[in-house]
């Protein structure tokens, strides 16, 4: 998956992509991906003039579908992990799906509008020890809207912006206290037809603390007929993957990254109002199945180099804040094109 390519062919990782700071990587991996699907199915279909009125007529051209929808479902189960010093453990399963659809133009640019919700659910044994009383939080749920363009300039190179409102809180928080807004501005570059450099800057409004502005370094780079290695990842995640294709319908992928989730609570918990958050660095294995043109399904075993839980009071002020054992979570996802 990747960035708009004004060539129409699909890049092997996502351009833009990392899920920290709540809205700002999920906006920067959302766009990249809606916008990557399309240039895929535009790749895909069918060539309506392909029959000719008669032997005479003359080649084929493309045609461009009126509209074209991608969506992903995705769940993930964490085994058990335990807290550095606290007798408390935790597990955290979470289930999604992102649904965009995309609208191409003949000069080569995309519009696309996208809906993501996602629940995690959090489950903690002998936690009594992290708040003075009661589970720190229960269920957590994303939700977004998102909009990109992306469109080509000239001698290789391409732009896109988009733009996304998030809200992630507990179940029970004040809708208006959850949410998040971002943006994001990137540029490409084809240096040639197996490598592709660029660069965003994308802005996040955070909960109970500054405003983020992130620059973010992007490359594609194909060295192989079936090896290639990118910035970003799969569902969403930022870091670096490196794809092995030795077939049209299967890709392997090793995925290293960073990702951090900073959500409100609600008002009847241990502490009202405040704000939880779960970081780690994933590092992640998985084969994805291209059963047809328009769908693939996938598994990933995930297992963190480093994962920690924290809360802040309503003010931003730290309560706690652990590192967690290190155990491994098994992911499972469809993705259709259409």
């Amino acid at each position: 998956m990747g960035m708009f390519t004004p060539s129409g062919t699909r890049s092997n990782t996502l351009v833009f992509g990392a899920q920290s700071a709540g809205v700002l990587f999920l906006l920067v991996a959302a766009t990249a991906r809606a916008d990557s699907r399309a240039i895929l199915s535009l790749s895909d279909e069918p060539d309506a003039s392909a029959q000719p009125a008669d032997s005479q007529s003359a080649s084929p051209r493309p045609q461009l579908p009126d509209y074209i929808a991608t969506v992903d479902l995705t769940a993930t189960v964490m085994l058990p992990a335990g807290l550095d010093n606290s007798p408390a453990e935790y597990t955290a399963s979470k289930a999604g799906y992102e649904f965009n659809v995309i609208k191409p133009f003949a000069d080569g640019s995309a519009f696309g509008v996208g809906l993501s919700s996602a629940a995690t659910f959090y489950s903690f044994k002998d936690a009594q020890t992290l708040l003075g009383g009661g589970d720190p939080w229960d269920t957590v749920g994303t939700h977004g809207i998102q909009a990109f363009y992306s469109a080509p300039l000239h001698d290789g190179w391409s732009y896109l912006v988009g733009a996304k409102i998030q809200s992630t809180g507990e179940l029970g928080a004040d809708l208006g206290d959850t949410l998040t807004y971002g943006g994001l501005v990137g540029f490409k570059y084809k240096v040639s037809e197996s490598l592709d450099v660029g660069l965003a800057v994308a802005v996040s409004t955070r909960l109970e603390d500054s405003t983020l502005v992130i620059p973010l370094p992007t490359i594609t780079w194909k060295f192989d007929d079936q090896w290639s290695l990118g910035s970003g990842g799969e569902s969403g995640g930022g870091g670096v993957s490196l794809r092995y294709s030795p077939s049209q319908q299967w890709t392997f992928s090793l995925r290293a990254g960073y990702e951090s989730e900073r959500f409100r609570l609600d008002d009847e918990g241990p502490n009202p109002g405040g704000i939880g958050e779960e970081s780690s660095i994933p590092i992640s294995l998985g084969a994805t199945w291209n059963f047809d043109q328009q769908g693939s399904a996938f598994v990933r075993v995930i297992v963190p180099a480093w994962r920690q839980l924290r809360a802040d009071d309503p003010n931003g002020n730290t309560i706690f804040e652990h590192d967690a054992d290190i155990t491994p979570s098994f992911q499972f996802g469809i993705e259709g094109r259409f």
